[in-house]
């Protein structure tokens, strides 16, 4: 499945964290400087300095300037502290304090007047309600920045705000107006001559055409502006350039190379401390494991993912990662979690649903407050005009009823499509759960037909062999027919233990060895009067795997005991045991017969037998000892089985 998640272009804060067209004082240097004007500014530009390559130092440095510059009473210098400290924040997904320090600035560029700035801020507060998800929110502060920024003859402004909205209508789904604002934004910055803004939207645009299946047009405006970022930086660029890889890669199905650039990208943006970022790293790295099929390491990246996206509170992020967590399960077979995932995704969806409508019911009761206080005032002020007070006071009572009456129904409407919306999800949880169901009880019934089916076909090449051996008088042919037929019965036996229990994935191993058991001694005409046979079994269940290979080895070990141990006497002994201990499986087949030659080794005996019990050991990585002591005894301490 094609997962776009996080792969949408993002705008970096270039207009806020612009290159410094000069070097820096060191930070030894700002140190030691005089606490003045200067140092404030000394610490801006360190700051704006390490916004390319480490948010958290940038951060600290951008607190320094700040506390100097309220020290100084430099309310200019504290809205460029402000800045920095709230690009940081930005960057490093702390949301919202930097929607707390943007606040602060554009109160700041609107007390003086200065609009340009404080279009520029309206734009970066819109990126950071875009991160919050909060789309429609984000639409408003970037045209109310467009409007102011129209105003202006500043071309390389304008870009800026062309581009956010249109990363933000490919957000949407809304992709023709998408493209246009994004070919608005690249050429305003080529008309700038902002080179470092050229390859950003070069970038933009390959994320752009990969969503849209542009494969060709995308590789090369990525693998374009990569080159510039590697040699130019900043590395959040070059980390977004290999993030954009990396999903254009998995589209393409070439996992190794997707791995490898996302890889790469989640080092950038650790580096940088971009947490947000990182996490959709592991989310994608996690869906690269799983097309892999190593469901192991996927489900551990998606676990990770998950916990530190609830601790960033990035519902979106908790949201894909619990989805794919689902995914993950489901294809283990363990519908049970994934069904359980799945259902917490939907609740994460609908919380995401519930915010939005809690901001506008918020919204409203602030306008709703906001004329409750006009009114007020206006009584407050006309006391020398009753007549008119009366009137205007009529006025506003029918006003706010009118706007109480369209609350509550705005209320209403939102309780009611939040009903409808919860109904339709449960409708569609029991839909699904309906086709799981069948799902389940078809393939258990198909798979009980199969087991039941390779039952008969086992059964029906015994019976051939039956048949020829009776045409056949040699007698060691014979003998080679009967062993090769209780072969065959005893990997029939696993299947028609499959398909009459209701475990169909499973061999009840007591019940399978004891008719295996009594099935040889029939075959071998073992009276049981005379031989007494003691069977010593643990209550285990074995997959298919497993028993198969197990069930084998016993046909061979009592077989042999058949044939040897009980020729030409009277009594005797038989003991069959399946044991576990310590996650091993003890497997053990022994007589009282004459036992084996002075001169016999298991590992270099050639008979059929033998070579097939260690074949099947090696299978099992199992260690056997074979004992004469007289009497054989052959056991096997098996490790590598599955029990269900």
């Amino acid at each position: 499945m094609k997962s776009k998640l996080g792969l949408l272009p993002i705008l970096f804060l270039w207009s806020v964290s612009a290159i410094a067209q000069e070097a820096p004082s060191t930070l030894d240097e700002v140190q030691v400087m005089p606490a003045d004007t200067l140092k404030v500014q000394a610490w801006i530009d360190l700051s704006n300095a390490a916004m390319r390559d480490n948010f958290e130092l940038a951060r600290a440095y951008g607190d320094s300037a700040l506390t100097l510059a309220s020290q100084l009473g430099d309310e200019k210098r504290q809205a460029l502290a402000h800045r920095q400290i709230a690009t940081a924040a930005y960057y490093g997904s702390q949301l919202e304090d930097a929607l707390e320090h943007y606040g602060a600035i554009l109160d700041y560029y609107r007390r003086t007047g200065d609009d340009m700035n404080a279009a520029k801020i309206l734009n970066n507060i819109g990126l950071v309600k875009r991160s919050q998800a909060q789309h429609d929110e984000a639409m408003q502060y970037f045209f109310e920045a467009l409007r102011i920024k129209e105003q202006f003859p500043d071309t390389n402004s304008l870009a800026y705000t062309y581009n956010t909205i249109g990363e933000t209508f490919a957000i949407k789904g809304d992709f023709a107006q998408a493209e246009e604002f994004f070919q608005k934004a690249l050429a305003g910055f080529r008309a700038a001559d902002n080179v470092p803004m050229v390859n950003v939207m070069l970038l933009n645009l390959g994320g752009f055409y990969r969503d849209q299946g542009d494969a060709v047009r995308a590789l090369e405006y990525i693998k374009d502006s990569k080159e510039y970022f590697e040699v130019h930086g900043p590395k959040r660029e070059l980390a977004r350039a290999h993030y954009l890889l990396g999903g254009l890669y998995l589209d393409q199905g070439d996992l190794p190379k997707s791995k490898s650039s996302f890889l790469r990208s989640k080092i950038y943006f650790d580096s940088l401390g971009a947490t947000m970022r990182s996490l959709g790293c592991v989310l994608n790295l996690s869906e690269v494991a799983r097309l892999q099929g190593d469901i192991p390491e996927a489900k551990k990246l998606a676990g990770e993912a998950l916990d530190q996206s609830r601790a960033i509170g990035t519902n979106e992020q908790v949201a894909r990662a619990l989805q794919l967590l689902s995914a993950l399960y489901k294809a283990e077979g363990n519908y049970r979690q994934a069904m359980e995932y799945l259902e917490a995704h939907y609740e994460v969806q609908d919380s995401i649903l519930n915010e939005q409508s809690n901001r506008t019911i918020a919204e409203l009761e602030e306008k709703y407050q906001s004329e409750v206080k006009e009114r007020q005032l206006a009584e407050l002020s006309a006391t020398n005009q009753m007549n008119e007070l009366n009137l205007k006071k009529q006025r506003e009572q029918t006003r706010l009823l009118l706007l109480f009456a369209a609350l509550i129904g705005v209320i209403a409407l939102l309780l009611f499509n939040q009903y409808r919306a919860k109904k339709r999800h449960n409708d569609l949880l029991l839909e699904k759960n309906a086709i799981v169901q069948a799902s389940l009880e078809e393939k258990e019934v198909l798979l009980k037909e199969i087991h039941h089916r390779v039952k008969n076909n086992l059964q029906f090449i015994s019976s051939l062999l039956n048949l020829q051996s009776r045409h056949v008088l040699d007698p060691g042919s014979q003998q080679v027919l009967r062993e090769s037929k209780n072969r065959i019965h005893s990997m029939a036996l696993v299947h028609q233990k499959l398909y009459q229990e209701d475990n169909l994935t499973g061999v009840e191993m007591r019940s399978y060895i004891v008719n295996l058991l009594d099935s040889l001694l029939h075959a071998y005409q073992i009276d049981r009067t005379k031989v007494a046979v003691r069977i010593e079994l643990d209550d285990i269940n074995l997959d298919i795997d497993s028993a198969m290979p197990i069930g084998l080895i016993l046909n061979e070990l009592i077989t042999n005991a058949c044939k040897y141990a009980f020729a030409g006497r009277e009594k005797g002994s038989l003991l069959v045991e399946l044991r576990e201990q310590a996650n091993r499986l003890r497997l053990c087949v022994s007589d009282d017969g004459p036992g084996l030659p002075a001169d016999f080794r298991l590992e270099e005996s050639e008979q059929f037998g033998f070579e097939l019990v260690r074949s099947l050991a090696a299978r099992l990585k199992a260690d056997i000892q074979v004992e004469s002591r007289p009497g054989v005894a052959i056991a096997l301490d098996i490790t590598q089985y599955q029990k269900v």
